[in-house]
């Protein structure tokens, strides 16, 4: 049996996990039953080609919300009702990717990053489309 991490078996070995976390922290629980809930599994490793890197959301990093054509998403609509969100904090502004990201990609490489995943968002893609599918 492969000791490699999968999505499948990262998802099962979390999922045996979960009843653990509904347990309060201060809760007298028996060593026998955290014993019991723990798969009996080899160690899990990470293939050698597998590459480590950070993760962003588009809401989090871009900023730029209202430039180069970029459509309205559900996340900005939310974002600007009021009490919706901590302190009314919006994506308007964010990381400012959209600006910065040559900054942003001299930090990877100073950091050695050899990957990096970063979305974008759908409005900035299919404005158009997204703008005819809530008119409509």
């Amino acid at each position: 049996m492969s000791n490699l991490v999968s999505r499948r078996s990262f998802a099962r070995f979390t999922a045996s996990a979960a009843p653990l976390a509904a347990v309060p922290s201060n809760a007298k629980v028996p060593a026998a039953s955290l014993q019991a809930a723990r798969p009996k599994a080899a160690p899990l490793t990470f293939p050698r080609n597998f590459l480590w890197g950070p993760e962003t959301a588009a809401s989090q990093m871009e900023g730029a919300v209202k430039e180069d054509g970029r459509g309205i998403s559900i996340w900005d609509t939310f974002s600007h009702t009021p009490g919706k969100t901590f302190h009314g904090s919006t994506g308007d502004v964010s990381a400012d990717r959209c600006r910065r990201y040559a900054e942003d990609v001299a930090l990877m490489k100073d950091l050695r990053l050899k990957t990096c995943r970063f979305r974008v968002s759908w409005p900035r893609i299919l404005s158009d489309f997204i703008a005819i599918s809530f008119a409509s």
